[in-house]
């Protein structure tokens, strides 16, 4: 987007996003399991990273799709159901579970601690690969849409042909 918003491009953003973190949360209630790790969240950050790859690359390569609209799924959308501060949120209730702390103050376990450093870096990088995988396949779909469709070498084109080489229509 250049130069300042108009009020309709950020209702589109707004709209987006405000229903990017319903599903969002729908996902993290359906899927996050306190005791153990933010499955929703990781499904949601994945599977958004993976859309706004495929639709960024489609949008760029084919040129079809409206400035608003791009707003409205890219920034809006896929924007709040993508995000590393839910992940933020979980990692307090992971990391303060019953008999994962040191004995005296609540102190988390090195381990504990550890392991969420390594899953929060595994959702990062697994969600950079998805958009990265997205990205490419997005752009030659949209690619392959931007231009006709070349007929086969062996179909004649009427079109091309010679009064004297067209065959009569039967």
């Amino acid at each position: 987007m250049t130069g300042r918003p108009d009020f309709r491009s950020l209702l589109a953003v707004g709209a987006g996003g405000f229903a990017g973190t319903l599903a969002r949360l729908g996902l993290s209630v359906a899927y996050d399991d306190a005791a153990h790790l933010p499955w929703g969240t990781l499904a949601a950050n994945a599977a958004g990273c993976l859309v706004l790859g495929l639709l960024t690359g489609w949008w760029q390569a084919s040129g079809r799709m409206g400035e608003r609209w791009r707003l409205a799924l890219g920034g809006g959308f896929l924007g709040s159901f993508t995000t590393f501060s839910a992940v933020a949120v979980m990692l307090p209730g992971v990391l303060s579970l019953p008999g994962r702390t040191l004995p005296g103050p609540s102190v988390p376990d090195p381990g504990v601690i550890a392991g969420a450093l390594g899953w929060t870096l595994g959702m990062a990088l697994v969600c950079c690969l998805l958009a990265a995988a997205g990205l490419a396949i997005g752009s030659r779909h949209g690619a392959a849409r931007s231009h006709p469709t070349m007929p086969h070498p062996a179909t004649p084109d009427p079109h091309t042909q010679s009064p004297h080489e067209r065959r009569p229509e039967r």
